[in-house]
């Protein structure tokens, strides 16, 4: 009940503490975020397993381009002397 008498506002509850609309929500909306959902509980599972398998693929193939790098480039640093050894050669059959 509701009455302005002289510049006063007078209000009654009819509800107080957990008998509220909005306490009721609150408590809703606790008991939601604290129960998982069966499709999350499964999200879960399956982000258990792949996110592991995914970071080991990659560790894998990281150490694979890096062992095929490391020998391309001792190949091509042999052949680079080799190719220098032979331009010196000539060079210095040239030079004599």
């Amino acid at each position: 009940m509701r009455s302005l008498q002289g510049g006063t506002l007078h209000v009654q509850a009819a509800r107080v503490g957990q008998d509220t609309a909005l306490a009721q929500i609150v408590a809703l909306v606790e008991s939601a975020q604290l129960a998982k959902a069966p499709i999350q509980a499964f999200a879960d599972y399956v982000c258990s397993i792949f996110v592991p398998v995914v970071v080991l693929l990659a560790f894998l193939t990281w150490n694979v381009w890096c062992a095929c790098l490391r020998r391309q480039w001792s190949v091509r640093s042999q052949a680079r002397c080799h190719s220098l050894k032979y331009q010196q050669s000539n060079i210095y059959v040239e030079l004599r």
